[in-house]
């Protein structure tokens, strides 16, 4: 009886936190299916009470300027800021520099925590910790420096500067889940291997890798969605529709007053889809590749 009241418990519990954590998504693909009007209503309608005529808000952000043209011409007054216009091109800009983001984490990841893990020399451990360490400053703490830094390169509003600060705060995260699940692989494995005149090259291939796919995933996953929703830097880096991010330019709709809330809140909705597309891809492997790589 025990075990099953733990159980039941178990289950409230995962489904209150379930419940908790979707309201706010659930309000905002309600409020993008709504019009401007039927949102401003009291008491707010729990259901889309128009989903059909809500989807021409999702229309209306991958169509900003044709239909603000329209509208203006038809002498219809209506607000949205200019920014608005970008977020299709914003979410290229996102995907790209995110899909570069993850592969050249699993590339780099995957070379540098091998080295880590078997290769010994001279100040090895110590510049492990450091690399490791180096994620742990908050982002404030060196955004100076690294503005500095972009501007001397003159790399300021390109795609290249946010993809190379991403790179600088993902890195060694991935470096730390891969050198864990490499660190708990026997050495027998790799001697066998050597032994039948395998390069180092050969056996982080040919026997390392299948072994630790599971955190290669699980690296290429976190990869993808720290620099999908990274703001701070992108803000900061990002000053024209050439280089803005997704988040930069959701910010920038919403830090206006006047922005509809409907178009604002689908907006939201179609930035949250490929995230979500990866999650449910991927999903077995994420929480496969963090655990085993945490207790094997």
């Amino acid at each position: 009886m025990a075990l099953k009241g733990t159980r039941i418990g178990t289950y409230i519990w995962a489904i209150f936190t379930s419940v908790w954590i979707l309201i706010p998504f659930y309000w905002l693909v309600n409020a993008s299916l709504q019009t401007e009007n039927q949102l401003h209503t009291r008491p707010p309608a729990y259901f889309p009470p128009t989903p059909i005529v809500g989807v021409d808000n999702y229309y209306f952000v991958f169509h900003v300027q044709e239909l603000m043209q329209e509208r203006l011409k038809a002498g219809v007054s209506f607000f949205l800021p200019s920014v608005a216009a970008q977020l299709p091109v914003a979410i290229q800009h996102s995907m790209i520099i995110a899909i570069a983001i993850t592969v050249t984490n699993i590339v780099l990841a995957l070379h540098v925590a091998y080295t880590f893990s078997r290769v010994k020399f001279r100040g090895s451990f110590k510049l492990f910790i450091v690399t490791i360490c180096s994620r742990l400053l908050p982002e404030v703490a060196v955004l100076v420096p690294f503005y500095l830094i972009i501007r001397t390169l003159n790399l300021l509003d390109t795609m290249v500067a946010v993809y190379l600060i991403h790179l600088t705060f993902t890195l060694p995260f991935s470096i730390w889940i891969l050198h864990n699940y490499l660190s708990f692989i026997p050495q027998d494995i790799e001697d066998s291997a050597r032994v039948d005149r395998y390069s180092r090259f050969e056996v982080l291939y040919k026997v390392l890798l299948p072994i630790v796919k599971p955190g290669i995933v699980a690296v290429g996953i976190m990869s993808f969605m720290l620099s999908y929703r990274e703001f701070f830097f992108a803000l900061m880096l990002t000053m024209t529709e050439r280089s803005r991010t997704v988040p930069v330019v959701i910010a920038s709709m919403a830090a206006n007053p006047v922005v509809p809330v409907s178009l604002l809140a689908a907006a939201g909705v179609i930035a949250s889809i490929p995230p979500i597309i990866v999650i449910i891809i991927f999903r077995k492997y994420i929480v496969r590749g963090l655990v085993s790589g945490a207790i094997r």
